[in-house]
């Protein structure tokens, strides 16, 4: 892959190693523009922006955990 003929939809990065990683980035930023424009005063955006992105960490986390123990334990049970 070259540099200067870099094409982001059609030649991605490759980090599908640590994808986990852009969890909280991307949490943060969509947090934050739902936020900035659902906020009735700008001084708690910061931490109305950081609230909604744990909830959003934490959700993922969570969904992420059902979703395995569901494949992991419930599923072979089924199938037995």
């Amino acid at each position: 892959m070259t540099f200067l003929a870099y094409r982001p939809f059609i030649d991605p990065l490759g980090v599908h190693a640590s994808w986990y990683l852009l969890l909280v980035p991307c949490a943060i930023l969509v947090a934050f523009t739902y936020k900035a424009v659902r906020v009735p005063d700008l001084r708690r955006l910061a931490r109305d922006t950081a609230v909604m992105a744990m909830q959003i960490i934490v959700g993922m986390v969570a969904l992420g955990a059902a979703a395995y123990l569901f494949i992991e334990v419930v599923l072979p049970r089924l199938v037995r």
